[in-house]
């Protein structure tokens, strides 16, 4: 049931769901001779077609139906994406970019001290505060909204978030490259780091706080909270460090600066939303509620346990802390069942994310224990591992499980969240290929050279292979957010790929030809998915596509149209699609 309307919610729907609204309908000319009251073009194209204004139309519908009107509805829809342009943006400059420059430096001279302390700590800061944080950050305020039915926070607030969160990695990265020149900016960029924090914690608790029973939201909640220590310890740090620059900070503080952002924010936000995505994803069997119980008191004790063992407590602290991290995302994955889910089939082929998702996975798994193992030995027998394993653990949780899962829940979420279809779906085995030799490539080669020199040339290749899966997954991301125009819209005539929506909404008298042509579907449905092509409507009724484009574009040819905003059926003035179209946001 809706709980306001919208300019974009179809005639029938809202005359359907509030019969009272059909007078409304008739008296601005809606035909009341058709099988099924209402057809499906959206109250904007309505208002248009009948001459009538929009907020006229919507404020009498509401003052009949007792609903309210929500006129900001479309652009709420659309919040994630800045977000989610600004991480793709960073990633690919100051993150992943900036990493495979070092990177390259590291495989010329055959050491890993070709890269100053201060610039990896510069990479790492831009990739998680610039891409990490910004992508979740982002995602979880459009999804939340839809998961906890709360109305979406004023725009000025979400533009504040990412303005400190953009603002820290700039200025932060600015200090990193000449500090004793701009040590200012040390404080400037971590206040804005824990400003933005601040202000997402508090829009994630205005969401959940009604649903801390349920243990997806305690996660999303301990998450946001894990943001906001971040954010804390990086002022702290970066203000004491000021002319000195990041180079300063010691192996512990490194490594706190990591834990944070890689298993509180991120892992714990994977693990919050993954229990309501996730099975419907992977068309997992109900999960196990008991175990993801477990894993949330492993999962954020271990963490807890891990923080203070690198503070104060020591390398047994860690160890648990660690092993803890580990036992919660076994826990996780018994708890979805080991990602079995049922077979899917699909006329498009196999579902790529599946592929993302099961491997980033198997990653978390490796890298978690792999972690814990070096810790409980340093812990029992004071052993020390060299730089190269640890790098390669962090990049397999980094790139090989945070990344990869990214990656694979966001190919089928964006669509979703934008109402839109995912583009370019051809590249998205190339981009998880890519991904996944680049990233196993790196681990290989890193580990490889304690004992084989050579290995430091192998490792540019990886970064190259993975800032090309990015490269690429930013413009699927672009265009599936910021899709081209219907080609319909542009010349008139339809084509296989031709939305129904759009279709329909330039002509609405279509509609009830097509339902008389035996396409059922289109009477027994209240709304149209923006995204469904006519290639998909044939292939609900089962009729031949051919026939079907040639029978529609021959319709529109032939047809006539009411003049603009006249009501005698004697007029006949053609309306082309860009006329009908006009300003309304479809």
């Amino acid at each position: 049931m809706a709980t306001g309307l919208r300019p974009d919610m179809s005639v029938r729907r809202v005359a359907h769901e509030h019969p009272e609204t059909r007078e409304v309908f008739l008296r601005f000319g809606e035909e009341d001779d058709r099988t099924v009251f209402g057809h499906l073009e959206p109250l904007s194209h309505f208002a248009q077609r009948r001459g009538v204004q929009l907020d006229r139309l919507l404020n009498e519908l509401a003052t009949t139906s007792g609903l309210e009107v929500d006129r900001y509805a479309l652009r709420d829809e659309r919040l994630h994406r800045p977000f989610v342009l600004v991480a793709m943006a960073v990633t690919l400059s100051l993150g992943a970019g900036w990493g495979a420059y070092l990177l390259a430096q590291i495989g010329l001279q055959g050491s890993f001290e070709a890269a100053s302390q201060a610039q990896v700590i510069a990479h790492g800061s831009a990739q998680l505060w610039g891409f990490v944080a910004p992508f979740i950050v982002g995602i979880a305020l459009r999804y939340l909204v839809l998961a906890s039915g709360r109305p979406s926070p004023p725009a000025a607030v979400r533009r504040s978030v990412l303005a400190a969160l953009s603002l820290g990695v700039v200025s932060g990265f600015a200090w990193a490259q000449a500090p004793e020149r701009l040590p200012v900016l040390a404080a400037v960029s971590g206040l804005a780091f824990l400003s933005g924090g601040v202000v997402y914690l508090i829009l994630v608790l205005r969401c959940v706080a009604h649903l801390l029973r349920h243990n997806w939201a305690r996660f999303v909640l301990a998450s946001a909270v894990s943001l906001c220590v971040w954010g804390g310890v990086t002022l702290f740090l970066q203000t004491r460090a000021g002319a000195a620059g990041p180079g300063v900070f010691s192996g512990t503080e490194r490594q706190v600066l990591m834990d944070l952002p890689l298993l509180g924010l991120a892992l714990g936000s994977v693990y919050g939303f993954g229990r309501k995505l996730l099975p419907g994803l992977l068309s997992v069997p109900k999960p196990r509620a008991g175990a993801f119980e477990a894993a949330f008191w492993l999962h954020n004790g271990g963490l807890v346990l891990l923080l203070a063992g690198r503070w104060w407590a020591g390398p047994s602290w860690v160890a648990a802390g660690l092993c803890c991290v580990g036992g919660g995302a076994l826990a996780y994955l018994v708890a979805l069942r080991g990602l079995r889910g049922r077979a899917v089939t699909s006329s498009r082929g196999y579902p790529v994310h599946r592929l993302f998702i099961k491997l980033a996975f198997a990653w978390l798994l490796l890298a978690t224990f792999w972690l814990a193992g070096m810790a409980v030995l340093e812990a029992a027998k004071g052993a020390v591992f060299p730089h190269a394993l640890y790098g390669a653990a962090r990049h397999a949780l980094t790139v090989g499980f945070l990344v990869t899962v990214m990656l694979g829940v966001a190919q089928r979420l964006l669509p979703v969240l934008g109402n839109t279809r995912l583009a370019f779906p051809h590249l998205l085995m190339p981009i998880f290929l890519l991904l996944a030799a680049g990233n196993l490539l790196r681990v290989v080669s890193e580990v490889a050279t304690l004992w084989w020199p050579p290995a430091f040339a192998v490792m540019p290749v990886s970064a190259a292979l993975e800032l090309t899966a990015l490269a690429l997954f930013a413009g699927v991301a672009w265009r599936t957010m910021w899709p081209a125009r219907d080609l319909f819209l542009r010349s008139g005539e339809v084509t296989p790929h031709s939305l129904v929506a759009n279709l329909l909404s330039v002509h609405p008298w279509l509609e009830d030809s097509l339902i008389g042509w035996g396409f059922s579907y289109l009477s027994r449905v209240r709304y149209l998915p923006q995204q469904l092509t006519i290639v998909e409507l044939v292939e609900k009724q089962g009729v031949d596509l051919g026939q079907t484009i040639q029978r529609i574009n021959d319709a529109l040819r032939g047809h006539v149209w009411p003049a603009e905003g006249g009501s005698s059926p004697t007029a006949t003035t053609r309306s082309s699609p860009r006329q009908q179209q006009g300003g309304d946001p479809w």
